[in-house]
């Protein structure tokens, strides 16, 4: 574990406590400032010098975001953000110092935020518009919902706190502007408790945590650049992924857990459970959200969670019964941004997810093992999906359930292979390594495509099956 890992983890272990405090704070401009306030001080002890980049993109956005219209300035911020981290990541290319790793976190997350909170303001616009037009008085109505619960008008100062709040910084989870200010302006706080979704996530917090630090002591990536690791036999070489991805993995969950942990302290994303929040976006239904609030009801009464702030289902990640289901537990909130402020607002719908996959993989990084890695997701969830066509059971639980279970042993065989492209980063050492193992799970990939497919077809050639079913019943 480097000096670097443990500066970082002391900063999200210290960020518990401040959360509480935050929780505790009276008044909107109070929380406000404190929050980020703090942010500041954490990012600034994380980055050093390098914060600047940071101040640099949230001042400029912001000076977008009050300056220009709502309907160009979320193409505008996002064209700044993402064209800032180019700039970002080719410092040293420029003659300027590298930027620090951390850093890289703490830019990536803002850039999400800083694109969201534009499209959030652009949203904004859209729905006074739908207001003052809006004739049946049932649609007035949901508009106003949408307006009261969904609206957001922040200043300058606003953007600049809620790029700099200390909650989500390091690690997330995204957040949308409005989830932010309605922690702020939770005058109840101390009413919810919010204990039982913190133990349930705090149970797991020191299993991640040891599991890292035993494992990273003897498995490491740093290995895997030497010719030493290539002149191991070949089944240590494929083996050495398992473990390095249990060790990316079990990082991640500790990073993300701690980070769940934090938001609950300060109430972040805390909202009535028959509002039925989802993931990043918060209450579904504000129909609920506003019987809630206006009914008088007794806080203590009211049963609250945190689904708008989770962003890792661990169960999913490693039991999941394939690709798609498995990446979809991985880092929710930022696929709810991709989703939200990417896929949806994309009018050519044959794009949609290309352009989705592109905006991810370039917002991860450049480095070539990144895209080496998302080259490889569409052929195995293809070879998946052929796979369940041929020969999952439709009828039989049993079968269904052993089926899973070696598809759930292939998937993660396969999740394995695309983390080294994460991990190795450089195009030459991820493919150095594929090749030293024989580019055996790209083969299986492949295989199975070939196989699935193949089974399919001979099963809508078979009598009574497929497209050749009703032509037989008319020979009989």
């Amino acid at each position: 574990m480097s000096q670097d890992d443990i500066i970082y983890a002391l900063l999200l272990v210290l960020s518990l406590p401040m959360g509480f405090v935050l929780r505790k704070i009276s008044g909107q401009n109070q929380k406000r400032l404190f929050s980020s306030g703090i942010g500041v001080i954490i990012a600034t002890l994380v980055c050093g010098w390098d914060v600047l980049h940071a101040l640099t993109t949230s001042i400029v956005n912001a000076l977008i975001l009050k300056f220009l219209s709502p309907k160009i300035s979320p193409l505008v911020s996002f064209i700044w953000c993402f064209g800032y981290i180019v700039f970002f990541r080719t410092t040293h290319y420029l003659g300027l110092p590298k930027v620090v790793p951390h850093a890289n976190a703490v830019q990536l997350l803002l850039t999400l935020k800083l694109v969201g909170l534009a499209f959030e303001i652009h949203d904004s616009y859209h729905r006074k518009i739908k207001a003052t037009e809006a004739t049946e008085e049932r649609e007035n109505d949901d508009t106003m919902r949408e307006i009261k619960f969904r609206n957001i008008e922040p200043s300058f100062l606003d953007m600049l706190c809620y790029s700099s709040c200390f909650v989500g910084l390091l690690t997330g989870p995204y957040y949308r502007y409005r989830t932010y200010v309605d922690m702020l302006q939770n005058d109840h706080a101390d009413k919810i408790d919010s204990w039982p979704h913190m133990i349930n996530r705090l149970k797991w917090v020191p299993i991640t945590g040891v599991v890292y630090l035993l494992l990273s002591h003897f498995i490491y990536i740093e290995y895997m650049h030497t010719d030493e690791f290539y002149e191991n036999p070949f089944w240590y070489r494929l083996w050495y992924m398992v473990p390095m991805f249990t060790v990316f993995r079990v990082r991640m969950y500790f990073a993300w857990l701690m980070s769940e942990l934090v938001c609950m302290a300060a109430m972040l994303g805390a909202y009535p459970a028959d509002s039925k929040p989802r993931i990043g976006k918060g209450p579904n239904d504000l129909q609920a959200l506003h019987y809630s609030e206006s009914s008088g009801r007794d806080q203590k009464t009211i049963e609250y969670d945190f689904e708008t702030i989770h962003n890792i289902d661990m169960w999913g990640c490693e039991f999941a019964p394939n690709v798609r289901l498995g990446m979809r537990a991985w880092n929710m909130s930022v696929q709810y941004w991709l989703a939200t402020n990417v896929y949806h607002r994309i009018h050519i719908k044959p794009l949609r997810a290309t352009i989705t996959m592109a905006v991810s993989a370039f917002w991860h990084g450049i480095h070539p093992g990144y895209y080496l890695s998302f080259l490889t997701i569409p052929p195995c969830m293809a070879a998946e999906t052929a796979m369940a066509a041929a020969f999952r059971s439709k009828d039989d639980p049993r079968k269904q359930r052993v089926y899973d279970f070696i598809a759930m042993l292939f998937k993660q065989r396969f999740l394995e292979t695309m983390a080294m492209g994460f991990l190795l980063l450089r195009g030459d050492s991820t493919l150095r390594y594929w090749s030293s193992i024989y580019f055996l799970p790209h083969l299986v990939i492949l295989a199975f495509l070939l196989i699935g497919n193949l089974a399919l077809r001979l099963q809508r050639k078979t009598p009574g099956n497929g497209e050749n079913t009703s032509s037989h019943q008319k020979t009989q």
